[in-house]
């Protein structure tokens, strides 16, 4: 530990690095002798308790995720700019949908619940009308879910309010925030605890298949796409994209002899 430089510590970012450079801690063995309270108050709280832990030899139960981890931890963001604008409420209804789907997806990817749920449209900078021209709505849930439906119905009531007859949409997204660890988050007291089993069951299958058969072969219908051939009214212009040629069918190249 005393050849080993402070920045390679695993869990110490290139902020932290910095930080103890400043602070006279340049190795392993230095920042293993600090106590705990400068730990909490240099390295971020918990994170840095454990961490110095785990450098005097104590086993947390869990291994320590870098800086640049637990940033990424923070919030879920799923949004997109409409092909055009958009002025049917239900074309925009699943357009998020689309979205809340997708981030309850990377929710019980990385096995984390949401308690959080920030849902906005947008009908651009320069629309005419009064401002705002982008609406936001941010809905705190009452316990911290991964449940795709319990997302879709948060977002669905959301949208309800913002949305306003008449005005062309641009832009929408949700982004969800408040992460809690499964198995750490507050439940409500009275909750029904076998119902809550069945739709983490329920939630794990529908990943199961999708993994199984290809993304988006199961979802909500709320969330269901446009027919066979038809554009989504709210996908984005990408028909300058580059071609897969390795890795769609239609994109293949074709050698005339």
């Amino acid at each position: 530990m005393e050849q080993t430089p402070v920045e390679e510590v695993w869990g110490v970012g290139r902020r932290y690095s910095e930080k103890l450079l400043t602070l006279g801690i340049r190795t392993a063995a230095q920042l293993a002798r600090q106590s705990e309270a400068w730990a909490r108050r240099y390295l971020g709280g918990v994170t840095g308790a454990r961490l110095l832990r785990e450098l005097q030899g104590e086993s947390c139960g869990e291994s320590v995720g870098s800086e640049e981890d637990e940033a990424r931890r923070n919030t879920i963001m799923y949004t997109r700019s409409f092909a055009r604008p958009l002025t049917e409420l239900s074309d925009i209804q699943v357009a998020l949908a689309h979205f809340a789907s997708r981030g309850a997806e990377k929710l019980r990817r990385q096995n984390s619940l949401a308690n959080t749920l920030t849902v906005f449209i947008s009908r651009g900078r320069f629309s005419p009308g009064p401002l705002p021209h982008t609406c936001t709505e941010v809905v705190t849930l009452s316990v911290a879910t991964q449940d795709t439906s319990e997302l879709l119905r948060y977002t669905s009531s959301a949208l309800q309010r913002l949305y306003k007859a008449g005005a062309a949409y641009k832009k929408a997204g949700i982004v969800l925030s408040g992460l809690e660890t499964v198995g750490r988050q507050q439940l409500q007291l009275f909750g029904n605890a076998a119902d809550a089993v069945l739709r983490t069951t329920l939630m794990a299958e529908l990943d199961h298949l999708n993994q199984r058969f290809g993304s988006g072969t199961i979802r909500f219908a709320a969330a269901l796409p446009a027919p066979s051939g038809v554009a989504q009214p709210w996908a984005g212009n990408s028909r300058w994209k580059t071609p897969a040629y390795t890795t769609h069918w239609d994109d293949l190249l074709w050698v005339r002899a």
